[in-house]
C-alpha cells in the first residue's frame, strides 16, 4: 500500500501516527534486510573459518594430493553442503546453460533469482603454488559469478601449497576474520588455507608473498 498521511486525527497526534507508520512500513523492513545480510555474511565467514581449521589441522595431507577440481567439487562444495548451504555455486567450469537449467528446476525463470535462496553461496577455490596470478583469477571468477547471479557477496578460497606467508595488501575491510574488497554494492572475501608442512614444523623457513589486490581489474 502507498503511504498516505493520517488526516483524521487531532493535530499533533496525526503527525505522530504518520511518523510511526513511516518507521514501521518503510524504515523497519530496510533495517531487517540489512541485519539479515550482515548475519548471513558473518555466518558464512564463521563456517569458512571452520573449513580452514578442518583443512589445516585434519586433512592437509589429503588436500595436497588432490587437484583443483577435486578440492573444489568434492571437498569444498561437500563441506558447504554439510554446513547448511544446500546450493553451493562453486564450480567454475559449470557452463552458464547448466546454471540456467538449475534455476529452472528450482522454479526460477531468471537465474539471477538464485540469490534469493537463503541457503546459497558463491565460493571459488584456487590452488597457489608459485604463480601469483591465481589471486586475481579467482577474484575475477567470483566477481563474474556474483554479477551473473545477482549475489551481494562471494568468497575466494586460496589453497596455499607453498611455504610462503601470504599478505593481502590494499584490502578494504575485515568481517568475521575474512578480508574483503568492496565493488559497488558487493563484497568479495578472501580466505587463505595454508597446507605446506613448514607452517606446522618450521615457521622460520617461511617466505612472504605480498599480493597487491588494488591492482586487480574486474572484467
Amino acid at each position: 500500500d502507498h503511504f498516505l498521511p493520517d488526516t483524521t486525527s487531532e493535530p499533533g497526534k496525526g503527525q505522530e501516527k504518520d511518523k510511526e507508520r513511516f518507521l514501521n512500513d518503510c524504515i523497519e523492513p530496510i533495517v531487517i534486510y540489512i541485519e539479515l545480510q550482515i548475519k548471513h555474511s558473518i555466518n558464512a565467514a564463521y563456517i569458512l573459518q571452520r573449513y580452514k581449521v578442518l583443512c589445516e589441522w585434519y586433512q592437509r595431507a589429503l588436500l595436497l594430493r588432490q587437484d583443483e577440481l577435486e578440492i573444489t567439487k568434492n571437498h569444498l562444495s561437500k563441506f558447504l553442503f554439510d554446513s547448511g548451504f544446500t546450493y553451493s555455486l562453486s564450480e567454475t567450469n559449470v557452463p552458464s546453460g547448466r546454471i540456467d537449467n538449475f534455476a529452472l528446476n528450482l522454479g526460477f525463470e531468471d537465474r539471477s533469482k538464485l540469490s534469493t535462496l537463503p541457503n546459497a553461496i558463491v565460493a571459488e577455490g584456487k590452488i597457489y603454488k608459485s604463480t601469483a596470478s591465481v589471486f586475481e583469477e579467482v577474484f575475477n571468477q567470483v566477481h563474474k559469478r556474483i554479477m551473473e547471479l545477482n549475489f551481494n557477496e562471494g568468497f575466494c578460497i586460496i589453497f596455499n601449497q607453498s611455504n610462503k606467508n601470504i599478505i593481502l595488501e590494499k584490502i578494504q575491510g575485515n568481517a568475521g576474520g575474512l578480508s574483503y574488497k568492496a565493488i559497488k554494492d558487493s563484497k568479495i572475501y578472501f580466505l587463505v588455507i595454508n597446507l605446506h608442512k613448514d607452517f606446522y614444523e618450521s615457521t622460520t623457513s617461511l617466505g612472504t608473498l605480498k599480493v597487491d589486490t588494488g591492482a586487480f581489474v574486474t572484467g
